[in-house]
């Protein structure tokens, strides 16, 4: 349907008076403004930063409370009842909403008239475009902001928030190149009794130019609503264009074009590269290239669907989509809706919002990878596996299978499991693709979803005669869900039908070490003859061959490793190498040096982890606590941009940390309830031991109560958590009791043991010995905890020799 004639008169005469905002241009002359210099609560306004249709933004400092804090105050505008419950809603949207990419809430109240303000995190950026114009990114940039900006759009849904007002002015990108969505003013709650959409509604407040055709009807708004602004967005970024041949000024031409006209190829605009002069397009080749499978002119198209029904389902299917195209795997765009086998998201989806930000997002290698054989590359190698195990029925299985090898080798996660997903739909004999999904996906899908995947595999092995394949399904089935024994047992039965297969001795090497037996550990990494540029698991095995006890095999290893300037992998394995050889401080140095080589190459992946490497050590050292938090603090924005919460929570304790050193309690409770927040995203939802400990610990937070019969917890961590209890209830005597029974089940070998160690402290118990945290493996507020024990530099092994 078009656009009605009364919804046009609405939107025509909505715009004359104000109802919809347009772009605002801002004039430096607005900062002369009467509220400079007012105290706002504990705050003083510095600067007028915006005037919007709600009301204004100012620069403030606070005055109060001992300690100096740059904020944006946003004032309501005048007195109005609706305009006043608007504000104070979007006051309580931001409140529920903690993500690096979304500028966050810190403070509101009341003014002396009592009119109501809001504190927000101050951004030091420029606008989206202003970003991309300044800084001439190239596409390849564009879509990594874009990706980042859908990562927090995602986020908010989940949350059952839309924004409804998505456009380049409401996005600020920082000083180190991040973008933060701003300005939820107009922003609404879906109602989740809706089917994900909100209540039908009259037309209310939009920007006309990003504005999607049931905004112009009044037809019921939702996730679908969002999605249309963000491919306005996409398209406008991409080209400089506005997706339609109507005059954006024009409010009853655009309405119209909106509601009506199919939306101009992307394609088809930058081959005519009618872009103005002060408006350039980021890409100036006059091909669009498809990459990944994935064609970014179907991606725009889908977004901008007059029908919300035939969008995306949802932000991570864009997310996906991409991140594919960004990666350049070959693998099936999302772009039209496809049935799937599990009842919730398709694969990759899910595993974008579960934590597919895992893997490293990279450039594939040579095409000539297509034609490799089977016993000649790592990434094939790697499982023993060839063409006749596949029993496939169709001719493209082989190439899809082989392409999700290597392109999980290459640290494309989503792309690997896409390709076996659609090898697994489009072929219905072979059982290959699903053990796949099961093994790689065991740890980010949940244990239901895989096992449910190897079961679908195991149905289709029954009709066919084949040992090796029978016996990798029994090790897929023992390694991915924690047999370690069977494990051993399964992979000895595969190695010795294909002695080649390298990974099986990597995963004998982690099953050993499970069961405390690190020279058989050691035995098994040694045994690993193959190229070490081949598949990213290879750098691990260096790695772990030094955490072992091998640093000088580890080191000749590294050596070999070529060493080009956008290699930040290497630099990022002399970091973990050196940390294996003693030398905390070197180690931080190192990790920084990796993260600006990724920086530069675009390897967020590294960036992310190096950061939180690099802010740990800094903590464990205590002698650049400023250094340590602008680490965590960026490196926290990075992990959960990439949905990696686990590792964000461990950034989130260690400043909690940090806090409470420095005697800022209440960025302590801050720290710490961003923890919790972010440890809610986790999926599957892990135990929150070692949080449950550091919050009581640090705040006093009482100890929530906790099943003992919960698998997920050493059999320790009950004692632990009840000593813990009874000392913040003043029972000394059952804290005692209770700290004992937890040291003599094993609280001293588990990740736990910093925890006990400190309440033994406070107890006067008897101490815990504190052996080297080799490899640096999370829970990563070990590390504060460490220091707060005055032994920071023990995580790390007895000096070594470390190579110049």
């Amino acid at each position: 349907a078009g656009l009605t004639r009364p919804a046009a008169q609405f939107a025509a005469t909505a715009l004359a008076e104000g109802e919809i905002d347009a772009e605002p241009e801002q004039d430096e002359a607005v900062n002369v403004d009467p509220q400079i210099g007012r105290r706002v609560g504990p705050y003083r306004l510095t600067r007028l930063l915006g005037v919007g249709g709600m009301g204004s933004v100012y620069a403030a400092e606070r005055v109060e409370g001992g300690f100096r804090q740059t904020v944006a105050i946003k004032l309501v505008s005048g007195i109005h009842p609706g305009l006043t419950a608007r504000f104070e809603h979007e006051r309580q949207i931001l409140a529920d909403l903690r993500h690096p990419a979304i500028a966050q809430l810190l403070d509101g109240g009341r003014t002396s008239e009592g009119m109501p303000y809001f504190a927000l995190e101050y951004v030091e950026g420029h606008s989206l475009t202003d970003h991309v114009r300044e800084l001439g990114l190239d596409l390849g940039g564009c879509i990594r902001l874009l990706i980042e900006v859908a990562q927090a759009l995602a986020y908010a849904h989940r949350r059952g928030v839309i924004h409804r007002d998505l456009k380049p002015g409401n996005i600020l990108v920082t000083t180190d190149g991040h973008p933060k969505l701003l300005d939820f003013g107009i922003a609404k709650l879906l109602d989740p009794t809706a089917a994900s959409t909100l209540t039908h509604q009259q037309i209310g407040p939009m920007t006309p130019a990003y504005a999607a055709p049931e905004q112009f009807r009044g037809n019921a708004l939702g996730v679908h609503t969002d999605i249309y602004q963000f491919g306005v967005l996409l398209f406008r970024l991409i080209s400089g264009r506005w997706p339609y041949r109507a005059e954006v000024d024009d409010p009853l031409a655009w309405a119209r074009a909106v509601s009506e006209q199919t939306p101009l190829s992307l394609r088809a605009v930058l081959r005519q590269r009618e872009v103005s002069s002060t408006e350039r397009s980021t890409d100036r080749r006059s091909e669009l290239p498809v990459q990944g499978g994935v064609d970014l002119d179907a991606v725009t198209r889908r977004c901008l669907a007059k029908q919300p029904q035939a969008r995306y389902p949802d932000m991570a299917s864009v997310i996906v989509d991409l991140q594919r195209w960004l990666g350049g795997v070959a693998g099936p765009v999302v772009a039209p809706p496809r049935r799937w086998v599990w009842p919730v998201l398709g694969l990759a989806a899910a595993l974008s919002m579960a934590g597919a930000g895992w893997w490293a997002v990279s450039r594939p290698e040579s095409a000539a990878l297509e034609s490799v054989r089977w016993d000649e590359h790592p990434a094939l190698l790697a499982f023993g596996l060839q063409p006749n195990n596949l029993h496939a029925s169709r001719p493209e299985t082989e190439g899809l299978v082989r392409r999700a090898l290597l392109a999980e080798a290459q640290g494309d996660g989503p792309a690997a499991m896409a390709l076996l997903e659609t090898a697994h739909r489009t072929d219905a004999e072979t059982p290959v693709p699903a053990v796949l999904v099961a093994y790689w996906g065991s740890s980010h899908l949940g244990e239901e979803a895989a096992k449910g995947w190897l079961a679908e595999g195991r149905q289709r092995l029954q009709h066919l005669d084949d040992p090796y394949l029978d016996l990798f399904a029994g090790f897929v089935e023992a390694d991915a869900f924690g047999n370690a024994q069977d494990s051993l047992r399964q992979s000895a039965a595969l190695l010795a039908l294909q002695p080649r297969a390298w990974f099986l001795h990597y995963a004998r090497a982690h099953a050993y070490t499970r069961l405390d037996l690190p020279a058989a550990a050691l035995r098994e990494i040694q045994a690993i003859d193959v190229p070490a540029d081949g598949h990213r698991r290879l750098l691990d095995v260096i790695a772990d061959r030094a955490s072992l006890g091998d640093p000088e095999g580890a080191w000749a290893l590294w050596e070999t490793l070529p060493a080009a300037p956008d290699n930040p992998q290497r630099e990022a394995l002399r970091a973990r190498l050196t940390y294996s050889s003693g030398d905390l401080a070197g180690a931080r140095a190192a990790y920084r040096s990796a993260v600006a080589r990724a920086r530069a190459v675009g390897r967020r992946d590294i960036e992310a982890r190096g950061l939180l490497w690099a802010g740990a050590f800094g903590v464990a050292l205590g002698d650049d606590d400023a250094g340590a938090a602008a680490d965590l603090n960026a490196a926290r924005s990075r992990l959960v941009g990439r949905s990696q919460y686990g590792y964000a929570v461990d950034a989130a304790i260690l400043l909690a940390h940090l806090a409470s050193w420095r005697g800022d309690r209440p960025t302590m409770l801050a720290q710490l309830s961003e923890a919790q927040a972010l440890r809610a995203e986790q999926r599957p939802n892990p135990p929150g031991g070692i949080l449950d400990l550091v919050a009581a610990r640090l705040a006093g937070t009482p100890i929530p109560s906790l099943a003992s019969e919960d698998e997920d917890y050493p059999q320790a961590l009950p004692a632990l958590l009840a000593a813990r209890a009874a000392l913040q209830a003043g029972d000394r005597a059952t804290a005692l009791s209770q700290l004992e029974l937890a040291r003599a089940t094993g609280i001293g070998t588990s990740t736990y043991l910093e925890e006990a160690a400190l309440l033994a402290r406070e107890l006067q118990a008897a101490e815990f010995e504190l052996p080297p945290i080799d490899p640096p493996f999370g829970p990563y507020g070990r590390f504060a905890a460490r220091r707060e024990l005055g032994a920071g530099g023990s995580v790390v092994p007895a000096r070594r020799t470390v190579p110049p």
